[in-house]
């Protein structure tokens, strides 16, 4: 009886240790995995697919560029390059109000920060929308920018609409 409570014992401590290490040390299994210069579905991710450049072969931003050669770019220096690409985006351009700095995090690329602001537009919809019919309604927006360097790489409002490069997100 002993031999059998001391093996159901070990059982118990192994299964217990892969439990952890797939649950808890395996990561996050429903996310975004960048490969060979490509985002890759892992799973089911609720957020949208990133639009920060995917490098190629796995690299990172670290390899990539030699040690060094960072344009040094200061955090309210970034700030202010995100703030003034969100007031010229061209959903607020259009008709965007109250542009509000919500949120601001440090990116792991060295120099690299992502500014979450939120503003308001009298009509529906993104980007210039002159001649369109629009609906004559005060639409909420939240504009993620991201700053690397002091360039502005990535600004997505809503998760919808690329501010970059003034188009739909796929």
């Amino acid at each position: 009886m002993k031999k059998y409570a001391k093996v159901s014992g070990i059982l118990f401590v192994l299964i217990g240790a892969v439990l952890v290490l797939r649950f808890v040390l395996g990561g996050n299994e429903d996310t975004w995995i960048c490969q060979d210069g490509a985002w890759i579905k892992h799973g089911n991710p609720s957020q949208p697919q990133p639009v920060i450049p995917c490098e190629k072969d796995g690299q990172t931003i670290d390899e990539l560029t030699p040690a060094g050669e960072y344009k040094k770019v200061s955090f309210e220096e970034s700030q202010k390059i995100a703030q003034d690409f969100a007031s010229g985006t061209s959903t607020y351009k259009f008709d965007g109000q109250n542009l509000k700095l919500d949120f601001s995090a440090a990116l792991e690329c060295p120099y690299c920060w992502e500014f979450t602001f939120s503003y308001e537009s009298r009509q529906g919809g993104y980007g210039d929308r002159t001649g369109k019919i629009l609906t004559q309604v005060i639409t909420p927006h939240k504009l993620l920018v991201t700053v690397q360097e002091g360039k502005v790489i990535a600004a997505v409002v809503d998760g919808t609409y690329d501010e970059l490069n003034n188009r739909f997100v796929k």
